[in-house]
């Protein structure tokens, strides 16, 4: 019998497996120690093969298995599996994101706190001790008359040696217990809320089936309590959780609102815990004391079994897109995941993406609906303006005369505005008034944006970067300012610019 074991390196050329003999212990989704390449590594128990194709003289033997109760669940395992073939991805890489290196390093083990109390009598205790030891007796005292105390703050009050001196006597008992670290939060009481009609249409077509759903609902359209009640009806059923959120911003909020409805059962996984906190966490989870996992990306791939459902909220949103090594689409894990666990998938958006609201329409999604707010508050006005028209007329600020005029009147009216310019740079892009030319990115053919703190003319796409120095000169004087212009943004993005003392980047 031979262990098939993937080594934590992040290399190409060792992404396979190799084959080790397993201790007496030895069982898959374990990590372990082995000795590669005259080191020792750290590696994981990936499955058993009877027959090996290489020399069975020369393989080697596991040094030690790092754990009795393997880390790796079956699940999980074959979710890093899906995760190598689907995204072309090293195993090694996809079994990181599943082990957070908290975890996988054992960088932060368990918080134990000790608690101190009196075995004996006063008398007996004191007797024992001695009265010339006055710290001692002293220690003895306050706990006869406290019951129990924390061993920290007993150093605190009589020093380590005199604490540490009595618990060696036999006299005081120290005892530890775990205390788990947990992301705070502000603690309120939120209401259950009656589900409106098409509210709980959702709700029931949901459960009633395992499917993927797009759950659009308008902005104010309760797709929150749709959740809450779908994972409300998942916790009676014995089953768990999953619910993803696209920023770690949102999750305190959202935490604090499934934490009112579902006390003591949920769990948090985002990059903003400390290592302390996400290690207690995911122990929590893995020995299945947390029934609710919510979290950023990463929740995806929280060790938790039996799921009943799984939702992404604000599922449009580029953040579920990894665009770092090891790169994945959170929405194509959370599919194998629901399917493995023969439960549903619920895509949430006001906006849905492109590729779900065209999966919705061919059949490959289940769409759902809810048009209207539920307190019934009507929908903002949204007026498009076109600023084309508007320089035509003769504006040529960048802001429209309608929205001047109603900013002008929300002051009058002593209310508030909110500006959002959807843009980076000074200038989206340089254009000539006169001939319409726009400064491009000699390798990706898009505008380029002027940032004026740089003075340069970045590319948005690739990272492209130009000097942007417009002086004038005698060659100006000869050339009419359209041509000039043109011609000149031509000539900085090419290497002959350098030669002239133009940087180009």
């Amino acid at each position: 019998m031979y262990a098939q074991v993937i080594v934590d390196i992040q290399n190409d050329a060792v992404d396979r497996v190799f084959d080790y003999l397993p201790l007496t212990d030895t069982k898959i989704g374990m990590r372990v120690l082995v000795p590669f390449a005259g080191r020792t590594v750290l590696g994981y128990v990936i499955g058993f093969s009877e027959t090996s194709s290489f020399d069975a003289s020369k393989i080697k033997t596991i040094k030690k298995n790092l754990e009795t109760v393997p880390r790796l669940k079956g699940e999980i395992l074959e979710l890093c599996k899906f995760m190598a073939r689907h995204f072309f991805l090293r195993l090694s890489d996809t079994i990181r994101l599943a082990l957070p290196s908290c975890v996988r390093l054992d960088s932060e083990k368990a918080q134990i706190n000790y608690t101190c109390s009196l075995i004996y009598d006063i008398e007996t205790a004191i007797n024992m001790i001695g009265k010339r030891a006055k710290n001692q007796v002293a220690v003895v005292s306050f706990l006869n008359d406290q019951g129990e105390a924390d061993y920290s703050k007993l150093v605190e009050l009589f020093g380590r040696t005199s604490v540490n001196s009595v618990i060696e006597k036999g006299i005081v008992l120290k005892n530890g217990f775990r205390k788990l670290r947990k992301p705070e939060m502000e603690q309120s009481k939120i209401e259950k809320h009656t589900l409106t009609n098409a509210q709980q249409a959702a709700v029931d077509e949901i459960v009633n089936q395992n499917k993927t759903f797009l759950l659009h609902g308008v902005t104010g359209s309760g797709k929150t309590e749709v959740y809450m009640t779908v994972i409300e009806k998942t916790l009676n059923e014995n089953k768990t959780a999953i619910m993803l959120v696209p920023e770690i911003s949102l999750t305190p909020q959202m935490m604090q609102r499934f934490n009112s409805r579902f006390p003591g059962l949920v769990a948090v996984l985002h990059s903003g815990l400390s290592e302390g906190e996400r290690f207690d966490e995911w122990e929590r989870i893995f020995l299945g004391e947390a029934k609710v996992v919510l979290g950023a990306r990463s929740a995806i791939f929280a060790p938790i079994e039996n799921i009943g459902a799984i939702i992404i909220d604000e599922e449009h949103d580029g953040s579920y897109v990894s665009e770092t090594n090891p790169r994945f689409f959170t929405h194509d894990v959370a599919e194998y995941r629901a399917r493995y666990n023969n439960c549903p998938l619920i895509l949430g958006s006001a906006t849905p993406s492109l590729e779900s609201y065209k999966k919705a329409q061919d059949g490959e999604y289940k769409l759902i609906t809810l048009t209207e707010r539920v307190n019934h508050l009507e929908m903002p006005k949204i007026e498009i303006v076109d600023m084309i028209n508007e320089v035509l007329d003769g504006n040529t600020s960048p802001y429209s005369k309608k929205l001047i005029a109603e900013l002008d009147k929300c002051i009058k009216n002593k209310k508030q505005a909110i500006l959002f310019i959807n843009r980076r740079g000074f200038a989206s892009f340089v254009m000539c008034r006169d001939c319409g030319y726009r400064a491009k990115c000699d390798d990706c053919e898009v505008s380029l944006v002027y940032h004026k703190e740089d003075n340069q003319l970045k590319c948005h796409f690739c990272g492209k970067r130009y000097m942007a120095r417009l002086e004038q000169s005698a060659f100006a004087m000869t050339y009419p300012k359209c041509f000039l212009m043109c011609q000149y943004l031509e000539w900085i993005m090419t290497p002959r610019a350098a030669k002239m003392g133009i940087s180009i980047y």
